[in-house]
């Protein structure tokens, strides 16, 4: 049996969870592993997927050409010309999803590693879509209390939720569709795990989650933070995971002592029902008539903001997709 062929037999790994709950985290340790090889996130997947999944004939030269010019894939360091011949090699790549594993295996290749899979925390809203695409694909969904992926959140000034309630609605939404759609899938093919459990134990997470991934567990994967900055080297915001340095450490966030009633009250009263969905504890068991009233306001903010940045994007992809259809590329 060939190589390729024995390797397609292995299951497709994918990590996936709200943002800022861990999956860079749980991404290198199993990048650590002797035997699977895991890049950074791999926006282009679903992004390229709009231009090529669904045509009826798969046009390889133009996948591979859009692919080069994306930042993200760009990060992974493959040269151009050897992603090209293998694209075009006896087999050819025939379809999206054979284009997808290729590019993967050669960056297992390059790696000298035989596995590999993918980190991508927003493949949590399209999970039915890509467990189908990849059907030897077996999906992670990493969790962490969103009170603490709040505060995560809320020191970020670029990018992500501003405010808590828009947080919490953010992180409810992720975490609800991940758990429901990763449940409907076959047997064997989704797992969860908890941020808090994996950094309190995590060989024993790791053990378990080996045994999910068909993978043997080695220690290597406890020991992720010797290589932190090999790893760093392909995410897009390496300074926004300098945790990364440090063994698994507890309470490095903790929504206990660093937010106030009045913002776990808000979150709560927007998102309390996952929590305890989740078997997070609560600081309020009811709801204040003052904070229901302000988690609402707060939540209609956010569906405000939501709508201008949406609006905005928008306003720059028709603007890009205009530039494309003037360039000699486009064919005008």
């Amino acid at each position: 049996m060939a190589r390729e062929e024995m390797i397609e037999e292995q299951p497709f790994l994918f990590i996936f969870g709200c943002g800022r709950s861990g999956t860079t985290l749980l991404r290198s340790m199993f990048d650590s592993h002797p035997d699977i090889a895991i890049p950074g996130e791999s926006g282009f997947i679903w992004q390229t997927r709009r231009r090529h999944e669904r045509r009826s004939d798969f046009d390889v030269q133009s996948f591979v050409e859009n692919l080069l010019s994306h930042r993200r894939f760009q990060r992974w360091g493959l040269d151009p010309e050897m992603i090209r011949a293998s694209m075009f090699r006896d087999p050819p790549v025939e379809d999206f999803a054979a284009a997808i594993r290729r590019l993967y295996r050669l960056f297992a290749d390059a790696r000298g590693k035989e596995r590999f899979g993918d980190k991508t925390p927003g493949h949590v809203l399209r999970l039915p879509v890509i467990a189908s695409m990849f059907p030897e694909g077996r999906f992670i969904h990493l969790v962490r209390d969103g009170r603490d992926v709040t505060l995560s959140y809320l020191d970020i000034k670029e990018w992500g939720p501003a405010s808590v309630a828009e947080a919490a609605l953010y992180w409810k939404k992720r975490v609800q569709y991940g758990r429901r759609k990763g449940r409907a899938l076959e047997a064997g093919r989704y797992t969860e795990v908890r941020y808090e459990d994996l950094i309190r134990d995590p060989e024993t997470e790791l053990r378990r989650l080996s045994q999910f991934a068909n993978l043997a567990f080695h220690d290597e994967m406890l020991r992720y933070f010797e290589r932190a900055s090999e790893v760093l080297d392909l995410e897009m915001h390496p300074h926004r995971h300098q945790g990364l340095h440090r063994p698994p450490t507890v309470g490095l966030r903790d929504w206990r002592t660093k937010m106030n009633d009045e913002d776990v009250s808000c979150f709560e009263a927007l998102a309390g029902d996952v929590l305890t969905e989740f078997d997070y504890e609560r600081r309020f068991k009811q709801t204040s008539p003052s904070a229901h009233v302000k988690s609402r306001v707060g939540a209609s903010k956010a569906g405000i903001a939501k709508f201008e940045r949406f609006a905005r994007g928008a306003t720059r992809r028709f603007q890009v997709r205009r530039n494309d259809s003037k360039s000699p590329a486009g064919g005008n």
